[in-house]
């Protein structure tokens, strides 16, 4: 592998562990579940159509998680509910035009799909989100915690739509490395293995940023030998280390 698209990879997983650890607070991780599940139909929609991959799936997951929550505030229909509606009616409209020659890499990912245009705008994006997050981890995380306290100390809907565009972001770069249905994967288990692993508040940042490099390097090999597609086997690796942290007590 090219050593280009492995530092685009390394950012993609770095970056999306990154921003997971921010989602185990109640109210952020309200907004990845909608974003996660309709990553698939926006896949189904751009190889049906035969539209440019990423800047589609990226504006079908943003309007249509404005959809939900605008539905959401109306109704108060349970969320899971409301994205399991749009989930099912977006993939059933793309069926019947989906590719079949493109299913494995829709549902699995192909790094081999990676171009040059795709890397570029991989690091140009990662950097900006690692860089966001840096600069605002606190107040996001106090967002995340008490929105009402953030929100009295001037903590808002700015950070808030901030953190909901680099996750869009994110989540719409690593669809060409797990497949539609994997991506809040790579946000939500390094996340969940960083909080076992850690005793402070800084350990669990640095972990949720460190763990996802050193999952994917561990991966890279194996996905080699086994001859198996690299965005699964990241997954793999990463329940493998859930389980492991379950022997762990700190």
């Amino acid at each position: 592998m090219e050593l280009w698209l492995l530092v685009a990879l390394l950012l993609i997983t770095a970056t999306s562990g990154y921003l997971g650890s921010l989602l185990l607070g109640r109210r952020l991780s309200l907004i990845a579940g909608p974003m996660g599940h309709l990553t698939l139909p926006g896949v189904a929609i751009a190889l049906a159509l035969h539209l440019p991959l990423l800047p589609t799936v990226f504006v079908f997951i943003t309007l249509t998680t404005v959809l939900i929550f605008l539905v959401f505030k109306r109704t108060q229909l349970p969320l899971d509910v409301i994205t399991a509606v749009f989930f099912v009616v977006s993939f059933a409209l793309a069926i019947p035009f989906f590719p079949l020659e493109k299913v494995e890499d829709a549902f699995a990912g192909n790094v081999k799909t990676f171009n040059v245009v795709d890397v570029i705008l991989v690091f140009v994006v990662a950097i900006a989100v690692l860089l966001f997050l840096y600069t605002h981890y606190d107040r996001l995380t106090l967002l995340s915690i008490n929105k009402d306290l953030a929100y009295t100390l001037g903590i808002g809907k700015r950070e808030e739509l901030l953190y909901v565009l680099s996750l869009a972001l994110i989540i719409t770069l690593s669809v060409k490395l797990v497949g539609g249905l994997l991506t809040i994967a790579l946000t939500v288990l390094p996340a969940v293995i960083a909080q076992r692993l850690s005793s402070t508040l800084k350990h669990y940042q640095w972990f949720s940023l460190l763990i996802p490099i050193l999952t994917t390097l561990l991966a890279l090999p194996l996905s080699n030998i086994l001859h198996l597609r690299l965005g699964p086997v990241i997954i793999v690796v990463y329940g493998v280390l859930f389980l492991l942290t379950l022997f762990y007590t700190k």
